[in-house]
């Protein structure tokens, strides 16, 4: 293909969503994909600038590297499971490699200004500690703990092993109490479209339904919306 026919997105509207070559109709997907990447490499970095006032800037740039590529990589999973249902090991140890880097420059002095959670002081109403490095184990032990019990009671046909290496290294990445939140997001969820697809007779009890799309959304969520929710959630109740 010639370079001009794969520029993301305005190579799609000018080709008109057609093969340039053959004339075949190329999908929405394509396009859609290429959008939200975009907006995760532009928008990530800008959300942690929050957290990280006066971390340096060639720190920052490394931290934000790590996040996209945390955020490119829970993208990539929940498409290929919606697709395929299958959670590749190889995206997995991605996110547990990025979760160790990002653990590793938490500790390495411009960064320890870094809040334990995304959730910020309403993390200490569920773990009342500080240390970033509990909290990371057990947010893993709780990810993978968790959702080991649906595959093993399933015997992988309720919850597959992909979506227990997920929630272990986002697990990992998140620690607690945010991986709790992720995954009472995921389920709720991945319950409310499951019945929704029951309810139109698009699936039945005995069709697959992935996961990985939710537990990766619950994720995105709690980095990104998780402390507004609580604020506006507990704000509810005042």
């Amino acid at each position: 293909m010639r370079w001009f026919e794969l520029i993301p997105i305005i190579s799609f509207i000018f080709l008109r969503a057609r093969c340039a070559r053959c004339g075949a109709k190329i999908s929405f997907q394509y396009p859609a994909v290429e959008l939200i990447c975009g907006l995760i490499a532009a928008f990530v970095p800008e959300y942690l600038v929050q957290f990280y006032t006066t971390a340096p800037t060639a720190w920052f740039s490394l931290l934000s590297v790590l996040w996209t590529i945390v955020f490119l990589t829970w993208l990539t999973i929940a498409i290929i499971d919606v697709r395929q249902y299958l959670v590749p090991d190889e995206l997995n140890i991605i996110l547990a490699v990025c979760g160790a880097a990002l653990l590793v420059m938490h500790f390495s002095g411009p960064l320890q200004a870094f809040p334990a959670s995304f959730l910020r002081h309403y993390a200490f109403m569920f773990f009342p500690s500080t240390s970033v490095l509990l909290s990371r184990v057990l947010g893993a032990l709780l990810g993978g703990a968790f959702l080991s019990l649906f595959a093993f009671l399933s015997r992988g046909r309720a919850m597959g092993w992909g979506d227990v290496k997920l929630a272990l290294a986002g697990g990992f990445i998140l620690g607690f109490p945010d991986t709790a939140v992720s995954l009472f997001i995921a389920f709720i969820a991945g319950g409310i479209f499951g019945a929704v697809m029951l309810l139109l007779r698009r699936k039945t009890m005995k069709d697959r339904l992935p996961f990985a799309p939710f537990l990766v959304g619950g994720m995105a969520f709690t980095v990104l919306l998780g402390y507004q929710a609580l604020a506006a959630y507990f704000g509810l109740l005042l």
